[in-house]
């Protein structure tokens, strides 16, 4: 009897110290179903406030499930070590510091930054969740570098959760490009990858114009006739993505720096 007393008090003192799945509340809530081993692509127009937003509101769903979740940055890979000093200790002025963000090409922008600060949130409220910065600039080709960087960095039994310009999200050729996601794709990963829909709006962005040089500043959002519900997942428009993410209209996100 004695023993089984012993044992009881074992398994309770046991199931006291099993670590607790982490409590996190999101923002706006979204109905994700991630598989772990899983990739989920996002591509966007850089320099919009709203799909970094969604990006960290499907980071935050997939952390609910108790996933290791990484997100996927197109930032350049040199500035890892800043961003994870970054998610650390909250000091923004060194992760600023860096020469990524004085290259305003709409990537380098506030909502970014707020991206990565979501992260460190999720982090502080017991998610596992980790960024990856897979922009590799010193190759020929850089799609195929920037894949090799994120299947090099992926964790198999946790969910990537990427976001890159809407051309790198392409499983399909684009022109001369193979791009990033199809270079994942041909790897044989389960990879779901979505293409941003917007109804209008602005983006910051760095544009060229005919016989001139690129104009830096806010720029018109392309508008998608058959876009939905903001928030939501849509059917794909061709075979170049999966699916589509609506967002509604667009606001411009200026650089962070």
């Amino acid at each position: 009897m004695r023993a089984a007393v012993l044992l009881v008090a074992a398994l309770l003192a046991s199931a006291c110290t099993r670590p607790k799945k982490p409590q996190i509340e999101c923002k706006r809530p979204m109905q994700i179903t991630a598989e772990v081993g899983g990739i989920w692509w996002f591509g966007e127009m850089h320099g919009t406030q709203e799909s970094p937003a969604f990006v960290g509101d499907v980071a935050c769903a997939v952390a609910q499930a108790d996933h290791h979740v990484q997100v996927g940055l197109e930032i350049w890979a040199s500035e890892q070590a800043a961003i994870d000093r970054y998610l650390e200790t909250g000091d923004r002025a060194p992760l600023l510091a860096g020469p990524f963000w004085a290259h305003h090409d709409g990537r380098s922008s506030v909502a970014m930054v707020d991206l990565i600060d979501r992260v460190r949130w999720l982090r502080k409220a017991g998610a596992k969740v980790d960024i990856v910065a897979y922009d590799i600039t010193d190759k020929p080709d850089r799609d195929e570098a920037m894949a090799i960087k994120v299947l090099a960095s992926r964790d198999a039994k946790g969910v990537f959760v990427g976001l890159s310009g809407n051309i790198h999200s392409r499983k399909k050729q684009w022109n001369e490009v193979k791009p990033l996601v199809s270079h994942l794709v041909d790897a044989k990963l389960n990879v779901r990858t979505h293409d941003v829909s917007a109804s209008g709006g602005t983006i910051w962005a760095c544009m060229a114009t005919d016989d001139h040089e690129p104009v830096c500043g806010e720029h018109p959002m392309s508008k998608d006739e058959k876009s939905g519900t903001p928030w939501t997942l849509g059917p794909a428009r061709d075979d170049s993505h999966d699916a589509v993410y609506y967002v509604g209209e667009t606001k411009a996100s200026p650089p962070a720096r």
